[in-house]
């Protein structure tokens, strides 16, 4: 796909500068609706990592690196690359998970029939018909380490259980209808995010999940917004100083002071943050407030955060936990724009829309790749470099 010149853009590098290198590429004979990056059904850790493709025909595809590297970069044959079949419909979430505790990841596989297929050693080992499809699967850890598989649909139901068993479901669209009556919109469904045992949209096609008993699933709040959230990621993405709050920070147990990153088909990038208050010595949410982080010309479906681990600390960043992330957004628009505090730092241009993206050791190397599938069935996987740099503007 094409799209439209966007308007003139400056361009801010800062005193780091981050570049990203194409390291390899492969076109696959399938749609790329869904991918994860890891090393599924492998006892032992292994130094790189699969790309795990979710297409059409309720197949999988496990693809291995390619040993030749760089100098086949466009020519890369599908040796070696495992197909494993749910019998059921279009792929459309794949997650990686130790659910039988054997110590090897299995995988677990949401299609658009609304099966929640998993499979252990490369077997299936149970599916689950949870509802519509399966946009988004997640795991949710509770404080003693038990854990729980949420599936959110295309109804907008999020469904909780094990292989075996069935623990909970709760129907965000419900709570969207009752939205809707306090709203002066009276003629159409506005899409809602609603944060309760787990932040979902309204259509649940994006999922996280708070440390609190996930069967106390009421709503704690929620917020109307005029066009579809199509994605959300948890992170550092703007620093803040609130009287009498905590530091945000991603890598903090709680999660009450995290910002999550929100996006859709308005071409806005928000921020949500809790405001919270102390009562009997125990920390509860108060409120959840939403502002505008960035504007981008079309509409976005993908973000990540990233933070490199060897990245040299930036004056006034704080180094460690407290530093903002790296943020990618993808959309209608053929690459990736990089964000750094609100403000954009690099682009990586590509031959079509970015469809889906993930993160990975796939080479190997000690440092994870960021790796990209698009519209036009091709996988590219990127390595990237932190360097210091000189701040300073450029126009593009």
């Amino acid at each position: 796909m094409t799209t439209h010149q966007s308007k003139r853009q400056r361009l801010r590098e800062p005193d780091l500068r981050l570049t990203f290198l194409l390291k390899w590429s492969r076109t696959l004979d399938y749609p790329i609706n869904c991918m994860t990056v890891g090393r599924p059904f492998a006892d032992e850790g292994l130094d790189e990592s699969d790309i795990l493709v979710g297409t059409d025909g309720g197949r999988v595809m496990v693809l291995h690196r390619d040993e030749r590297g760089i100098d086949h970069l466009f020519s890369l044959p599908p040796k070696d690359d495992t197909v494993l079949e749910t019998k059921g419909g279009p792929v459309q979430s794949v997650l990686l998970h130790d659910v039988t505790g054997f110590g090897a990841l299995d995988l677990v596989v949401g299609d658009s029939n609304g099966n929640v297929t998993i499979f252990s050693r490369q077997q299936m080992l149970s599916k689950r018909a949870v509802g519509a499809a399966v946009g988004q699967l997640e795991v949710f850890h509770n404080t003693v380490g038990e854990f729980e598989i949420m599936a959110g649909d295309a109804a907008g139901v999020v469904t909780s259980f094990h292989p075996q068993e069935q623990f909970w479901r709760l129907s965000v669209s419900e709570h969207s209808a009752r939205l809707l009556t306090s709203t002066t919109v009276r003629d159409r469904r506005l899409p809602v995010l609603h944060h309760a045992a787990a932040l979902a949209l309204d259509s649940v096609s994006s999922l996280d999940f708070a440390p609190r008993p996930p069967r106390h699933r009421d709503v704690v709040s929620a917020c109307v917004r005029r066009r579809a959230l199509r994605t959300r990621c948890a992170g550092r993405g703007e620093a803040r100083e609130r009287e009498g709050a905590e530091r945000d920070q991603f890598g903090s147990e709680t999660w009450w002071n995290k910002q999550v990153v929100l996006a859709g088909d308005d071409g806005y990038v928000y921020i949500m943050e809790s405001e919270t208050m102390k009562v009997a010595n125990y920390l509860h949410v108060a409120h959840h407030q939403v502002t505008k982080l960035l504007k981008i010309d079309y509409p976005v479906i993908n973000v990540s955060r990233f933070r490199p681990r060897d990245a040299p600390h930036r004056v006034g960043d704080g180094g460690g936990d407290d530093a903002t992330d790296y943020l990618l957004c993808t959309g209608h628009f053929n690459g990736v724009h990089v964000y750094k505090d609100g403000e954009l730092v690099t682009i990586i241009e590509t031959e079509d829309w970015v469809h889906t993206l993930a993160w990975g050791d796939v080479d190997g190397n000690g440092r994870d790749e960021l790796v990209l599938g698009l519209l036009d069935q091709s996988v590219e996987v990127y390595g990237y470099e932190v360097v210091a740099g000189v701040e300073k503007s450029i126009d593009i």
